[in-house]
């Protein structure tokens, strides 16, 4: 038998909650720092950040534009672009640092 539902008032306690079980959208740890690190040294210089999919390359080139990963913040700071390559048929990912460094 299963105990009767608290109510709202029985269940509120103050606490912070944890972190994602996922990292990556909003905060750090992510697969993609050390890419984000890499363009911050190269600043303003393009590198193929992925390879594959078309769907995949156009949602990653979002992401990096965006910001919805923490290691590309602040938005804006941070250019992608995906291309499909006329030699090969593969869809690229191209991404460039261009922020001032300050957040770091």
């Amino acid at each position: 038998m299963t105990a009767p539902a608290k109510t709202p008032a029985e269940i509120l306690r103050w606490e912070t909650p944890p972190p994602p079980a996922r990292p990556g959208n909003g905060i750090t740890g992510s697969r993609w720092d050390q890419v984000a690190e890499q363009l911050r040294d190269e600043r303003g210089r393009w590198a193929v950040v992925y390879e594959g999919e078309a769907n995949n390359a156009s949602s990653i080139a979002s992401v990096i534009r965006m910001g919805n990963v923490a290691c590309f913040r602040p938005t804006g700071d941070f250019e992608a672009v995906s291309r499909r390559s006329p030699a090969t048929g593969r869809v690229a990912v191209y991404a460039r640092y261009l922020g001032d460094g300050s957040h770091r």
